[in-house]
């Protein structure tokens, strides 16, 4: 097996808190907010949106860079489709982990 170094690439996982009466409406508005985001930010490469239970969900980013990370999030609130889908969620807590290896 060969591994690859990083070239800063970074994935960031956000978990939070969504009323299960919302689910199809978060979907939605969370691709909308993927779309608006990529073009300011030049990322994210993936956004996956994932379940944990029926209110807890998580969202697994991968950027090409730190510096598209910040970028994103120095424009976030300045983007309409992410206020419109944070204003489904509570409990909002993530973590950015510079990837170091890939094997």
């Amino acid at each position: 097996m060969s591994a690859e170094a990083s070239k800063g690439e970074v994935v960031v996982v956000t978990r939070f808190k969504v009323d299960p009466a919302n689910i199809e409406e978060l979907k939605a508005k969370h691709d909308s907010l993927v779309s608006a985001l990529r073009p300011v930010a030049s990322g994210p490469r993936e956004a996956e949106l994932g379940r944990v239970d029926d209110q807890t969900w998580a969202v697994v980013w991968r950027w090409d860079t730190a510096e598209q990370l910040r970028t994103a999030q120095q424009n976030a609130q300045s983007i309409p489709e992410v206020a419109a889908a944070f204003a489904l969620i509570s409990d909002v807590s993530g973590e950015a982990v510079e990837v170091a290896q890939r094997v």
